[in-house]
């Protein structure tokens, strides 16, 4: 829902998406989102200390998303940039180190 909001509040077509010179209001979009991510996962966070042991490695992949939602930050939230598009090699060691910190 949240991303239909932000299409139509920053004008966003279809057409817009293959062209450069209009991809401000993409990014203004994506950082939108991305904040929102990002507080979700900060909320999340703060609520792991009431869950089990055994219960925090359900929430791994939230690790993925906090690289990516960082690699978004690093390239001005611009979803075409080639970093974004690439594999992230050190992820299963991220992965690795959170399952043993217990965290996410």
């Amino acid at each position: 829902m949240l991303l239909i909001v932000s299409i139509f509040q920053y004008k966003i077509s279809q057409e817009m998406l293959f062209h450069a010179d209009q991809k401000k209001h993409l990014q203004d979009a994506v950082f939108e989102l991305s904040t929102v991510a990002h507080q979700h996962l900060k909320l999340a966070r703060q609520l792991s200390s009431d869950l089990p042991k055994q219960v925090k490695r359900i929430f791994l992949p939230a690790v993925a998303t906090e690289i990516y939602l960082k690699t978004l930050e690093e390239t001005d939230f611009d979803v075409f940039h080639p970093k974004n598009q690439r594999r992230n090699n050190l992820l299963a060691f991220h992965l690795w180190f959170h399952k043993l910190k217990n965290t996410y």
